[in-house]
């Protein structure tokens, strides 16, 4: 999806929650999330605390839960293992990581 059809859908109110991370737009349709939970599905969704934060704001009866990683050495370890991204780019995701485990405590279980 390009940035521009992205946002015009932020401006649609067409996600339950998106956030701007690494220099890419991320996000959940608020439609398809509706589809589920109106035929009586739970779901689990995969995002970062912005998402989390927006999705509790919105909605009722949301349980969240914070996955830490075993270690920061680990966290490093997984990062070079998957060979996606450049030295410069891990570096950032491991500065933002340390940032992104503050929020912890926002969860109902960790």
């Amino acid at each position: 999806m390009t940035v521009s059809k992205f946002e015009h859908m932020i401006s649609k109110n067409a996600f339950l929650e998106y956030a701007y991370i690494f220099d890419n737009y991320y996000g959940t349709s608020r439609e398809a999330i509706q589809k589920v939970i109106e035929n009586g599905i739970d779901i689990f969704l995969d995002i970062d605390w912005q998402g989390a934060q927006q999705i509790r704001a919105k909605m009722l009866n949301v349980r969240s839960i914070f996955i830490l990683p075993p270690s920061k050495k680990d966290l490093n370890y997984r990062l070079h293992f998957r060979s996606l991204d450049s030295e410069e780019t891990i570096i950032k995701r491991m500065t933002q990581a340390v940032v992104d485990i503050t929020h912890f405590s926002e969860y109902d279980y960790f």
